[in-house]
């Protein structure tokens, strides 16, 4: 299992992962648990995307969870990122988000197929673990590696939040 360790650490939820396959009977030639904030689901596309390219599989399952724990609502509040009423992204009077949880499950293969990938990029700007740099630097470059002249489909982050706003409004 050395593509879930990292210099002798494991990704907590590993161990989630393990259970699930287990009790599903699922038996993946290689699996991996991604636990990157609010990016983990775009990072396991991106991975997704680098082993359909290196040829490591044909076909990979995207598998995401996520679960509100007091870790997550107190380090929201804390942040004063959670908003009163209803999220607003992008929106002048904008005052946070709305916490929530989801699983979701996407197959990628390297088939073709009418629901193509042509690209994916993630960029890791290294500025904070909660604050994006304010020009949108990462966001610009992600959009460059990723451009092939047509863009039709872009997810924002939309937190609700002055800083993130400003930074994806870029």
């Amino acid at each position: 299992r050395a593509w879930q360790t990292w210099k002798g650490l494991r990704d907590p939820l590993t161990p989630v992962l393990e259970l699930f396959l287990q009790r599903t009977g699922i038996a993946p030639v290689r699996s991996l648990s991604l636990s990157n904030a609010c990016a983990s689901s775009h990072g396991a596309f991106f991975t997704a995307d680098l082993w359909l390219k290196a040829r490591l599989c044909d076909f990979v399952w995207v598998c995401a969870v996520d679960e509100i724990g007091p870790f997550i609502e107190n380090g929201f509040r804390s942040l004063q990122a959670i908003c009163r009423s209803v999220p607003r992204p992008f929106s002048g009077d904008r005052d946070g988000l709305a916490l929530g949880e989801a699983a979701a499950a996407l197959g990628l293969s390297r088939d073709p197929s009418p629901w193509m990938v042509e690209a994916v990029a993630l960029v890791t700007e290294g500025i904070a673990l909660t604050r994006p740099s304010a020009e949108g630097l990462g966001l610009e470059r992600a959009c460059h590696q990723a451009a092939l002249g047509k863009v039709d489909f872009i997810i924002a982050h939309g937190t609700g939040t002055p800083t993130n706003d400003v930074t994806e409004d870029r």
